[in-house]
């Protein structure tokens, strides 16, 4: 999770992926907006000026994010209207093409060149390359820097300056979400391996792939082309994807093909009764339209009478419920290395750090950069080593006040009490630092964990765990005082998908892709280690 505070020191006018107030730095006269990971858009909803410059993508994405519970209160009908977060935005966010540097006017007689580039993390993520004044940084925002990516970079005509020597970057604003010397498999070989083990299982299998956040439609893509099968995701999601210009529009759906209903109503109930669970009736007629209902009543009578029994073949019991596959949307050490000897900088910034681990450890950008920059000197390093000499300072003064209190006093008949001037010392030794969710990803690496949950049709009497109690509730969902709700940005914000309460997803496609969304809370909104694949 980034714990950048979006100020650039060499342009100080300008903020990136943090919008709230900061009483020690100056207002900002243009702001720039990632990717829309929750942990980017920190005081972004409250902003009213200066203009946020962004993706096309991320614009059309960030305006039509809903946060949970207004999408099931709107589904329950308690709202009578949906409620898009960031909608009252849509004159401040301005979208910039990519690859194409614009010159943005700060104030009269000051401009700034930004140049955007894919960061290769989620829809619409970039990086911003800024120029003026004699000065260069590049900030990457989340960036999964693989070899083709840093290949590609190296040859971008609009990079090329600073890949080949001519010119050299001030300084990379980086994403360091791992620093654990551990390599990822790529994501083509995460994809490879997660098809294989999907190739074992039978015709007939749902798979349910639990994305909490944006970032993995590269492998729903190559889901429905293996599986030819269409994607089914919530009409939330299905509104999200279809105002960007997918580069498989037809890959997404809502709900099954008219052509398919019968061919799946049929499978999904012959399995329903084989098993002798009860079927809840208007879970067929609400799935369908209202002309259908006759031919859901029909094709049910039937089943219940032949009462076919479950016959599982031994196979398919042999076969995991849960898959799980490498898949990493940030970097690897050894990757952002190599994204940084690209470039040379004179200096590396980064944009995600757990202060207290980092100064325990010992952690410098000097070890794990220093010989892919062209200087030696790190700002980061003196802003840590001021920290480590400021704690190490009032650590000794504490202990100075423990023991003279201690040598000066008579033990007292009373519980010893701190003196005023002590508590006082005390209460100002307290080293404010950066907050950081990413414990567990720092350690002894991996990749992310992602869940793919491929389902008998058996199983389709019921709704799939992820849909979850809350959305089956009486009475409206209400947000929980001091804890973020998610906007389907999760990080990694990153925020939580979930389903519209209105629509069931679709589940009983005959070997078929149905994404099931589900909430996932402020403090999951992280990076973890390993990708999954759940069937349920």
């Amino acid at each position: 999770m980034s714990t950048f505070n979006g100020i650039v020191s060499e342009f100080p006018e300008i903020r990136i992926d943090f919008f709230r107030r900061n009483a020690d730095a100056q207002p900002p006269l243009a702001c720039f907006l990632s990717h829309v990971h929750s942990d980017h858009l920190a005081g972004l909803e409250s902003l009213r000026s200066p203009f946020v410059y962004c993706s096309a993508a991320t614009r059309e994405i960030l305006l039509r994010l809903e946060r949970y519970p207004c999408r099931i209160n709107y589904g329950k009908g308690v709202l009578e209207a949906r409620q898009q977060t960031f909608k009252h935005l849509s004159k401040v966010l301005k979208s910039l093409p990519l690859e194409t540097p614009t010159s943005i006017e700060l104030c009269p007689g000051r401009e700034i060149q930004v140049t955007l580039f894919d960061a290769n993390h989620c829809p619409g993520a970039v990086m911003f390359l800024v120029e003026g004044d004699g000065k260069a940084i590049l900030y990457t925002g989340d960036i999964r820097s693989e070899p083709w990516f840093v290949n590609a970079i190296e040859r971008n005509p609009n990079l090329i300056e600073y890949t080949s020597g001519l010119k050299t970057l001030d300084k990379i604003y980086l994403d360091t979400s791992f620093t654990e010397d551990v390599p990822f498999q790529t994501k083509a070989q995460g994809i490879t391996e997660l098809l294989k083990k999907i190739s074992k299982y039978p015709k007939d299998t749902v798979f349910h792939f639990q994305a909490w956040t944006y970032g993995y439609e590269d492998v729903w893509i190559a889901l429905s082309k293996a599986l030819k099968s269409k994607i089914h995701v919530d009409d939330y999601k299905l509104r999200i994807y279809g105002s960007l210009k997918s580069r498989n529009p037809r890959a997404l759906s809502s709900s099954a093909t008219s052509s398919q209903k019968s061919d799946m109503l049929r499978e999904g109930l012959e399995q329903l009764v084989s098993t002798g669970r009860n079927i809840p009736l208007d879970w067929d007629i609400d799935t369908l339209s209202t002309n259908s209902a006759k031919e859901v009543i029909a094709i049910l009578v039937q089943k219940l009478r032949k009462n076919i029994k479950n016959q599982k073949s031994v196979h398919e019991e042999a076969l995991p419920k849960t898959i799980y596959f490498p898949y990493s949307r940030h970097s690897s050490l050894l990757e952002l290395r190599h994204f940084v000897e690209a470039f040379r900088p004179r200096d590396i910034w980064p944009c995600t750090v757990n202060t207290a681990e980092w100064l325990r450890n010992g952690t410098t950008i000097g070890f794990l950069f220093g010989q892919f920059c062209s200087s030696k000197e790190f700002e980061h390093d003196r802003v840590m080593q001021a920290i480590a000499a400021k704690n190490a300072l009032c650590s000794q003064n504490q202990q100075h006040a423990s023991q003279t209190t201690v040598d000066s006093d008579p033990a007292p008949s009373s519980p010893n009490q701190e003196p005023q001037d002590s508590q006082e010392q005390r209460s100002g030794n307290f080293e404010p630092v950066f907050a950081s969710l990413l414990v567990d990803t720092q350690v002894s690496g991996y990749q992310e964990e992602t869940n793919l949950n491929p389902e008998k049709p058996d199983d389709l009497n019921t709704l799939p765990e992820n849909l979850s109690a809350r959305s089956a509730s009486d009475g409206p969902i209400e947000q929980s005082e001091g804890i973020p709700q998610d906007l389907d940005t999760a990080p990694e914000a990153p925020a939580g998908n979930v389903s519209d309460a209105r629509t069931h997803p679709s589940s009983t496609r005959k070997r078929g892709i149905s994404n099931v969304s589900q909430n996932v809370p402020e403090d999951e909104y992280r990076e973890t280690a390993n990708t999954s694949v759940d069937l349920n």
